[in-house]
């Protein structure tokens, strides 16, 4: 039976070495070339090809902002960081003709950044970091990867791996990657992926580390609202939520330490976009508003004169208003009162200067917010109060510094079906009022140069939304600033410290009818130093403490309520801290 048995094997094996290929497998070897061809990186040539083709798709799509300058410092910024990365390719970045807010990545070395993107950075970190991000996917072949492995695009390369696509080819593979770019279709791993390694590039460029988990931030904020989430393409639900991203790469970003440069001033110096004409967007695309258009620029660019200042400067500051997204639609509505002076009932853009209605000390904002119903979609306005000044390179008002910021469209909720808002503080809610006090302690300290020896605090929100439920007014030693609320200042403190104990007294104030929470956050830095490898001064943190300590929300009525005192609307707290008598004399 053996025997029988190793005969009949044998008899198998000649019969199939004598038999030609297709007749043993079929076409098994043809169906493996193709399964090896999927998992066969493309070539550099390939890749060039490909990510050209895929570049002109995106510019026609988009158009490019054509800024000799600003397409200078973009890729002066993009380069820096490219050149951390282990590929070696010759990078391209520009700028695309939208307002949306996002950053696109194609093989190659074909790097984008959107011109509504640019306009919500604050600092050149942030602008870096977003480019890095979008290195690591091209050095990570993210796109690639993903797209070889669809069946149209790796076997319309099946002649081999080495030709370069025919033109119907090269449109087709960019079709998929263009698809794939815009809607960001990136797998969470890769999407990882490429927040670690943009924030290692970034770092080792020698930008501040926390660049990127900053401009993540900002994309938060516009992913909240449904309609903004689907109009610009954020992220689709196979990606990590925001809040997930930004604690890692908060962590990852204090691996690197607090070194590395923001260089807000060099940004904002060679990046402004004044708010853009609708009117000319609806025209450009047949009437149709651009969707998700946001113009959240720092700088606060304004054609307005401001009234002259008088001795105080009260008579510089002015109130700001901004639509939020750049639609005719502004259904919600809002009237300002300060000090129980009514300035305006806001519905669009303008600017109104305060002139006596701010006053030295403590002065009560109140706005009030009416949605008018029915709205085509969700808009809200965004105001801003500081001093106006003109800046002649530009020949437009700037507001330097940006003293505080609220919305009117804190907690409300628009639906889509109903074309109607809500407001969690209940069913039948018609109108919402919100109350901020905030201490006026005039402008000297605004904006002061930081030299050796200084100690400074910072203020600035833990931006887990753009609500307001508290701010924070800050006493050092007994001497007041002006109150923090929503937007970051770095205030030098130097003169008013002392050798040996130090008090901060800090009032806390809640806003009432304000529902989604954020916080206040401080720290006193100092002394400052001089570091020639990071060419910036660093200042190691002397004090840390925040606004929201104390308060806790009511589950009922979601209102913030202090458990000492239930009915206060205020909380304040006596911080003390020591510094070495060295170290705060020898600045003095």
């Amino acid at each position: 039976m053996m025997r029988r048995l190793r005969s009949s094997l044998l008899v198998l094996l000649v019969l199939l070495l004598a038999a030609p290929a297709p007749a043993q497998f079929g076409d098994l070897f043809g169906k493996l070339k193709k399964a090896k061809d999927v998992f066969t990186p493309w070539t550099p040539e390939q890749e060039q090809a490909i990510g050209e083709a895929t570049a002109a798709k995106m510019i026609n799509a988009f158009g490019l902002y054509e800024n000799e300058e600003v397409l200078k410092y973009v890729n002066l910024a993009g380069n820096a960081t490219a050149r951390q990365a282990p590929r070696r390719l010759s990078y391209h970045f520009g700028i695309l003709d939208t307002e949306i807010i996002n950053a696109f990545a194609l093989p190659g070395g074909y790097v984008f950044v959107t011109r509504g993107a640019l306009a919500n950075m604050k600092n050149e970190a942030e602008l870096a970091g977003a480019l890095a991000h979008e290195v690591a996917h091209v050095d990570g072949r993210h796109l690639e990867s993903q797209v070889r492995t669809r069946k149209a695009s790796s076997w319309a390369m099946e002649e081999g791996t080495s030709r370069i696509p025919a033109p119907d080819q090269l449109r087709n593979i960019a079709g998929e990657i263009f698809t794939e770019a815009i809607n960001m279709s990136y797998s969470r791993d890769k999407e990882d992926e490429a927040d670690r390694k943009g924030t290692e590039f970034l770092a080792r460029a020698g930008y501040a580390s926390t660049g990127l988990r900053d401009f993540l931030q900002t994309l938060a904020v516009a992913a909240e609202e449904a309609e903004t989430k689907q109009s610009l393409g954020l992220w689709g639900k196979t990606h990590p939520p925001f809040n997930q991203r930004v604690a890692k790469l908060t962590k990852l970003a204090g691996e690197f330490g607090d070194g590395g440069q923001k260089l807000e001033e060099r940004y904002l110096q060679n990046v402004t976009f004044e708010p853009a004409s609708v009117a000319a967007a609806e025209s450009a695309s047949g009437g149709v508003p651009p969707a998700g258009g946001v113009n959240r620029v720092v700088s606060a660019a304004h054609t307005q004169a401001a009234a002259a200042p008088d001795a105080t400067g009260a008579q510089s500051i002015s109130l700001w208003v901004e639509r939020e997204y750049n639609s005719w639609d502004n259904p919600l509505h809002s009237e300002v009162q300060i000090n129980g002076q009514t300035i305006n009932i806001y519905s669009s853009e303008t600017s109104d200067p305060l002139g006596a209605q701010l006053k030295e000390g403590w002065n009560t904002f109140t706005l009030t917010t009416i949605p008018q119903e029915p709205a085509n979609r969700n808009n809200g306005l965004i105001f801003r109060i500081g001093p106006m000044h003109k800046d002649p390179k530009r020949n437009q008002m700037t507001m330097v510094p940006v003293l505080w910021t609220f919305r009117n469209g804190t907690d409300w909720k628009f639906d889509t079906e109903t074309q109607a808002y809500s407001h969690p503080l209940g069913p039948d809610v018609e109108q919402v009022t919100l109350v901020f006090r905030v201490y006026f302690a005039g402008l000297e300290r605004e904006n002061a140069k930081i030299k050796a020896g200084d100690y400074v605090l910072v203020g600035k929100p833990s931006y887990n939304s753009w609500n307001t439920p508290v701010t924070g007014t800050v006493w050092v030693n007994g001497t007041p600033l002006n109150t923090f609320m929503l937007e970051e200042r770095t205030i030098v403190i130097t003169d008013l410290l002392r050798p040996g104990k130090n008090e901060i007294k800090l009032v806390s104030e809640r806003i009432r009818n304000s529902i989604r929470d954020n916080d206040v956050q401080f720290e006193i830095l100092g002394p400052a130093e001089w570091n020639v490898t990071q060419n910036r001064y660093v200042l190691p943190r002397v004090l840390q403490f925040n606004s929201m300590q104390g308060w806790t929300r009511d589950p009922k009525s979601g209102q913030l309520v202090y458990r000492a005192k239930p009915g206060s609307d205020t909380i304040e707290r006596v911080i003390p801290f020591f510094l070495k008598p060295a170290a705060v004399s020898a600045t003095q």
